[in-house]
């Protein structure tokens, strides 16, 4: 096992080295195909490997053997997709290709190439000792995606004796990032929540200060797109408003307003809130990933947004309340103040689990009961809903015959 450093220097390496075959090799089997075919294709090294078994599965191969010496040789291997893409530039395309009967022309132009592209690299391998015995037989090969003018790809792959090449592992130096921490992005960050009814909810009004219950005022919640994470802030000493909070309580002081006096308004939602386009940049966000804790000063020169069911219900200024968030209210939207917000339907008789038990016990109004059974059964039906009918529902008819009890 090697340690995080040992596993970067090591990382550091095979980089500088696969830059160093880039460099070289591809850029001279780039200059083959240039000069032999024209500008009609286009190589990039995707691979080095010393295992050529991974490299051959699933495909067929065109196979060019070039010996430097006794003891050393030199492969090109063209896949069948190369072959064809190679051949269909040069010779035009044909309706029925099949490498393992390709024509003398079409055999003599690859294997004619690949001599054309030893020529090009040889000079980059060291000179095989004259008469030495050939001790590792080891070969690094180096695959190539080759491209034409259509869009199919190929592979091109060179292999060469690992004795005869030193690779020198390129000493760059690390990319300058500090660019891109300045760069700034626009992110939502989130401070709580706290549960409204809905009459609490109507009621609001300019300079109200609602407290988000569930919230922290020394943690805000970031989300950028689809990353989200919470992180920790220093809180601002001139946003506290410290030792008032019975005097500003988001559901304690509505509560103390009248009463709801139907089921729509006792029903309880939650309420969260917002900072509007919060501009924070790369290097903070990546602050923010890494645990820091944070001094944004953005953060709190944005507006806050009250929302309700993803409904922006009302606007304000960031405040402090005995280490949790809260909102001084500046702005209510029309529809909350003239009472024309839309509440959630609760589910028909019947359907779903109506669990009473969550709405709070309240007075429901001038409601009446039935009187006590006499009588025949009879029921008058009340005018559909929504006819402009006001006429409210007369139980003086709705009589039980004795007998029915």
């Amino acid at each position: 096992m090697f340690t995080q450093e040992e596993n970067v220097k090591k990382t550091d390496e095979l980089n500088g080295m696969f830059d160093w075959y880039c460099k070289n090799f591809a850029t001279r089997v780039q200059e083959a195909f240039n000069e032999f075919f024209g500008e009609k294709f286009s190589l990039k090294l995707v691979s080095l490997s010393k295992n050529i078994n991974v490299l051959f599965q699933g495909d067929n191969y065109f196979v060019t053997k070039v010996r430097i010496d006794k003891n050393y040789d030199l492969f090109f291997r063209c896949s069948t997709s190369c072959v064809k893409i190679i051949l269909d530039d040069i010779l035009g395309e044909s309706k029925s290709f099949d490498i393992n009967s390709l024509s003398d022309l079409e055999g003599r132009l690859i294997s004619t190439f690949n001599d054309f592209a030893y020529n090009k690299v040889i000079d980059l391998l060291l000179q095989p000792e004259r008469g030495a015995k050939r001790k590792n037989f080891d070969n690094i090969n180096l695959t190539f995606f080759l491209k034409g003018q259509a869009k199919e790809c190929g592979k091109f792959i060179l292999s060469l004796p690992a004795d005869l090449v030193v690779p020198e592992a390129l000493n760059t130096e690390p990319y300058d990032i500090s660019g891109f921490n300045l760069s700034v992005l626009d992110t939502t960050v989130k401070l709580g929540t706290t549960v409204f009814t809905l009459k609490d909810l109507k009621s609001l009004e300019v300079e109200d200060i609602v407290v988000l219950d569930n919230s922290n005022a020394s943690k805000m919640y970031i989300i950028y797109k689809d990353y989200e994470n919470d992180f920790e802030i220093y809180p601002r000493p001139e946003l506290r408003l410290d030792g008032q909070e019975d005097d500003f309580g988001g559901n304690e002081e509505m509560s103390e307003k009248e009463l709801p006096v139907n089921l729509w308004d006792s029903i309880q939602v939650e309420m969260g809130a917002e900072l509007e386009s919060v501009k924070i940049t790369l290097g903070e966000l990546k602050a923010i990933a890494k645990g820091q804790v944070m001094d944004l000063s953005s953060i709190y020169e944005s507006k806050v947004s009250l929302i309700v069911e993803n409904q922006v219900v009302a606007k304000g200024e960031l405040v402090i309340v005995n280490d949790r968030f809260g909102v001084k209210i500046s702005e209510v939207l029309e529809a909350i103040s003239q009472g024309e917000y839309t509440p959630p339907a609760l589910p028909a008789p019947g359907m779903g689990n109506n669990n009473m038990d969550s709405v709070p016990s309240q007075d429901f109004g001038d409601m009446q009961a039935p009187p006590e059974p006499n009588g025949d059964m009879q029921m008058e039906v009340p005018p559909p809903a929504g006819d402009g009918s006001e006429e409210e529902f007369d139980y003086s008819d709705f009589n039980l015959d004795e007998q029915d009890i």
